[in-house]
């Protein structure tokens, strides 16, 4: 290999890593987005309908904890593996409330 070979591959390496880290920045991001929109919602539906829809929240709660969980393992990122289990937990309470819900 010569130079411009080595070069040029340690170049498309590091923009492969440079997306990689923005792809998980941007999902993040979303979930963020995502978690606070429910909260909105939940707020809203409380104030206007004097009831809450567990359901939606706990959806993102879910898709969020298995991500943030699934990152903290791979990467070994202890405050990842923390937020993930606590959002994970709040998923559980969530779907305790919404199946409490249906069934009453």
């Amino acid at each position: 290999m010569t130079n411009e070979e080595i070069l040029k591959a340690v170049q498309n390496e590091k923009n492969d890593e440079f997306e990689q880290k923005e792809a998980t920045k941007s999902l993040k991001r979303g979930a963020a987005v995502a978690i606070a929109v429910c909260v909105i919602m939940i707020i809203v539906e409380w104030v206007v309908l004097k009831k809450i829809d567990y359901g939606k929240p706990t959806i993102i709660f879910v898709f969020s904890g298995a991500a943030d969980l699934y990152e903290g393992i791979k990467n070994k990122k202890r405050k990842s593996k923390i937020i993930g289990i606590v959002e994970l937990i709040l998923a559980v309470i969530g779907l305790g409330l919404y199946v409490g819900a249906i069934i009453a």
